[in-house]
Formats: structure tokens, sequence, C-alpha cells
């Protein structure tokens, strides 16, 4: 009984970090798609494209 409450512990874990990942992806998907935007609709910054630093797993 106590090994299927540790399996179903370690399975419970992996599935967070799975969804974290995937949070943490679109995170950076969205602000690098927010920082183009931004960036060419305003006239006053410049034309150059920074890249948006990524921290992830």
């Amino acid at each position: 009984m106590a090994i299927q409450k540790l399996e179903i512990c370690i399975e419970m874990v992996k599935i967070a970090i799975e969804i974290v990942a995937v949070f943490v992806d679109a995170v950076g998907t969205i602000v690098s798609k927010d920082n183009k935007y931004s960036s060419s609709s305003s006239t006053t910054q410049s034309n150059i494209d920074l890249p948006t630093p990524y921290v992830g797993f």
C-alpha cells in the first residue's frame, strides 16, 4: 500500500513539473510576441529587435 502511494506521488510530481514547463514556455512565447508588437508600434524606439531573455527549464 505504501509503495502504491509513493508511485502515485511520483506520478503527480511528474505531471506538476510538466505543467510548470508548459506554463513557462507559454509565458516566454507571450512575452516574446509582446515585445515584437510593442517595439514596432512605438516610433520613438529604434528599429533594432533585441532578443528576449528566456527563463525556463
